[in-house]
């Protein structure tokens, strides 16, 4: 549970660090960008960790919880892999293994190139997610496990 409450926390500086604004901050999309990919891995941190939960309870006492995140943070696999394995997509090369959601092509050199993030939300690998669902999937993952597990913590 403690790598959940870390995790799901991260999700949520990540996002903070996103929605702040600097109008002096040259390079602010570069920053935006780097936060991009640190909330990426947050988010994938907190899927990984809330698995972890969910195989020391009991038989589906938390996969709807699961399945209720993956479906409001489609393709965490698929940006945490690109993000982890950068070179392959910058290379395009046969070690690929994520394809565009609005496209089904593998992904390649301009769709890595192309995240967007905002003070709102980002727009990646032919998706589109708003802070607020992010935000709200993470805690609701992370108050789900708590309840299941009977474990008290952030609430």
């Amino acid at each position: 549970m403690r790598a959940t409450f870390e995790n799901a926390l991260a999700v949520r500086h990540q996002i903070r660090r996103l929605r702040s604004i600097d109008l002096y901050d040259p390079w602010v999309h570069a920053h935006r960008a780097a936060d991009a990919h640190f909330l990426i891995i947050a988010l994938w941190r907190l899927r990984m960790a809330a698995g972890v939960c969910a195989s020391r309870l009991p038989e589906g006492s938390v996969e709807g919880l699961l399945a209720a995140f993956d479906n409001a943070v489609p393709e965490t696999r698929a940006m945490r892999n690109v993000v982890m394995h950068y070179d392959n997509y910058l290379l395009e090369n046969d070690k690929r293994l994520n394809v565009v959601a609005t496209t089904g092509m593998k992904v390649k050199r301009e769709d890595v190139e192309s995240l967007h993030p905002s003070p709102d939300g980002l727009s990646w690998l032919g998706r589109n997610y708003t802070f607020d669902d992010i935000d709200a999937a993470a805690v609701a993952l992370y108050q789900g496990l708590n309840q299941a597990t009977g474990i008290q913590g952030w609430e």
